[in-house]
């Protein structure tokens, strides 16, 4: 519940994370697209979650993965990134942006 759903499999390679939103902090200085060598969770939201998908990707050329949400809870910020698994994904300049806005963004900043 704290997260909005979870994952039960992924896959492991290069892939395209596609942002969603154009004026969320999380994505500030984040590419509109980008490429990321990583395991990607076959994340599934909880239809009843309230969360705002912010970025996704399709590796398998089949129905897309949310890769980069938010919760909406009233009382604190929960940010959730799938991406980040694989020690190549730790030098990708936009999951190190995306890191670092979430860091900043969840703690208030």
């Amino acid at each position: 519940r704290c997260v909005g759903g979870g994952a039960k499999s992924h896959g492991h390679g290069d892939f395209t994370v596609t942002r969603n939103s154009l004026t969320h902090p999380l994505l500030k200085g984040v590419p509109a697209t980008f490429q990321i060598k990583d395991e990607n969770y076959h994340a599934v939201i909880d239809p009843a979650a309230a969360v705002e998908i912010l970025a996704e990707n399709a590796p398998d050329k089949g129905s897309a993965h949310p890769s980069v949400w938010i919760v909406k809870d009233p009382k604190t910020r929960i940010a959730c990134i799938t991406l980040g698994h694989a020690l190549d994904a730790h030098s990708n300049p936009a999951f190190k942006t995306l890191l670092t806005n979430a860091v900043n963004w969840t703690g208030g900043r």
